[in-house]
């Protein structure tokens, strides 16, 4: 848990990477990133985890975002004891970075410390099959996937129309190619859309309770602790109704969360 990502050289390839070719506003921006992070690094390894996160939290303010920006901040909370916002840390990681290693074996051995231990629903063959394929080659793959497949059945389409060919094979494949295509380009992007606009939020209080209505005076059904990673539902006003893990679902006060 104390391994840190440290390369000042990384982060400034990553920096220019995403700031090449643009004003010095920009620039100075990146080196005010990279500052902020070799600081944090500096506090961390002497074990100052205050300032550190302190640094880590002013890098991210500079609007800068990595994965090794994040995972850096949840190794810092995990020292300081602050479990929900060590493994908020490590779940915005995993947004940017779903197959990092690194950052999964932290995230779990983080949930190991969480107070709420329940049973998750089982999802659906589909919905595995698809976070499997999406961990493979990410949600850009499959759309570029997808546009292939149906840029294909175009050009079958097209050379069918140029040629005046009548061959079923021809027919038949772009139909496929079509039928494939077009759904999976589809859902490639209402799951970017859906990812870029996560319900997913994490308990950073120690304890919530779950109300069956938003009311602070309505009847609690049961509490929930820190590190529990909830979906949001809906909103009103400061309240959240949440689903937890197994299913059940009630309102919580939107304070004591954050989203992902």
């Amino acid at each position: 848990m104390s391994k840190l990502i440290t390369s000042s050289a990384l982060m400034l390839v990553l920096l220019s990477a995403a700031h090449c070719a643009i004003p010095n506003v920009a620039l100075a921006q990146s080196t005010q990133t990279l500052q902020y992070f070799d600081e944090g690094n500096g506090y961390y390894e002497s074990g100052e985890y205050s300032k550190a996160a302190l640094s880590y939290e002013k890098a991210l303010e500079t609007g800068y975002r990595s994965t090794e920006l994040y995972y850096n901040l949840g190794n810092t909370y995990y020292r300081l004891d602050e479990v929900g916002r060590s493994i908020l840390n490590y779940e915005r990681a995993l947004l940017l970075d779903p197959e990092n290693r690194a950052v999964r074996h932290s995230l779990d051995l983080a949930q190991t410390r969480i107070m709420d231990r329940m049973s998750q629903l089982p999802d659906r063959f589909w919905t595995r099959a698809w976070r499997h394929v999406v961990a493979r080659i990410g949600v850009s793959g499959v759309l570029w996937i997808g546009l292939l497949l149906y840029l294909a059945a175009a050009a079958i389409v097209l050379f069918r129309i140029l040629t005046g060919s009548r061959a079923p094979w021809s027919r038949r494949t772009a139909a496929v190619l079509a039928a494939i295509g077009l759904p999976v380009v589809l859902t490639a992007l209402v799951v970017s859309t859906r990812t870029a606009n996560a319900p997913r939020c994490v308990v950073l209080a120690e304890s919530v309770d779950v109300h069956a209505e938003p009311d602070p005076a309505a009847e609690v059904n049961l509490a929930i602790h820190e590190g529990l990673v909830v979906f949001a539902l809906d909103q009103d006003s400061t309240w959240f109704q949440v689903r937890l893990p197994n299913g059940v679902t009630g309102w919580i006060d939107g304070s004591a969360v954050e989203p992902i």
